[in-house]
């Protein structure tokens, strides 16, 4: 059984890795009772994403959590008094769960994100990125950081003028992020777990 990673954060606090080795049967013979999770997968056409979903309420359900509902911006509603956070990319699929709100993202380092940077990136960010020494996972830390914290607030947010990555160096485990929101700055750090070619950054 393919998971890769479980890390108990604090008391009420764990985040799960799945990777994704099986195909649809493993996952339906767990969960092929819960009506919600059938009809919301008929919906879903692409067999990688239909993976990603049904691996990613696996872990769910390994946590005892077995019904979870959405937000009309799409997060996902508290269960019991349990907040949850979703992410996925390619074959990784992370969940974290606890009693505050929190996010997870994973990504995987890819040249493509380069093409995009521009469209992130704030002008004091390029500053203290290296363009020669790993550029894309530079910028694939930035990413994950924002989208993170992007999923703490579930709102119109832009990523490159709002949420603004402090400077750090490629190894630092722990980034600070701050938001500016309604002329307020909010705080926020993202802890990192690299493994392979990925980044799985969660807020703490």
């Amino acid at each position: 059984m393919p998971l890769f990673k479980k890390l108990k954060l604090t008391n009420s606090q764990v985040l799960c890795i799945w990777d994704i080795q099986e195909n649809e049967e493993f996952f339906l013979n767990t969960l092929a009772s819960n009506r919600q999770y059938i009809n919301s997968l008929s919906r879903i056409k692409n067999p990688q994403k239909r993976l990603q979903y049904l691996s990613a309420r696996k872990l769910l359900y390994d946590l005892r959590i077995t019904n979870i509902t959405h937000n009309e911006y799409g997060a996902i509603l508290p269960v019991d008094g349990i907040y949850i956070s979703i992410s996925h990319s390619f074959n990784y699929v992370g969940v974290i769960i606890g009693k505050k709100p929190f996010a997870i993202d994973i990504e995987k380092v890819r040249s493509k994100i380069i093409d995009i940077a521009d469209k992130f990136v704030h002008p004091t960010e390029v500053s203290f990125i290296n363009k020669e020494l790993d550029y894309q996972k530079m910028l694939t830390k930035i990413w994950v950081a924002k989208e993170a914290v992007f999923k703490i607030y579930q709102t119109s947010l832009s990523f490159k003028n709002q949420i603004k990555v402090m400077p750090f160096k490629l190894e630092d485990k722990i980034i600070n992020v701050s938001v500016e929101k309604r002329g307020k700055l909010c705080k926020h750090q993202i802890k990192f777990i690299p493994f392979e070619n990925f980044y799985c950054g969660y807020t703490i």
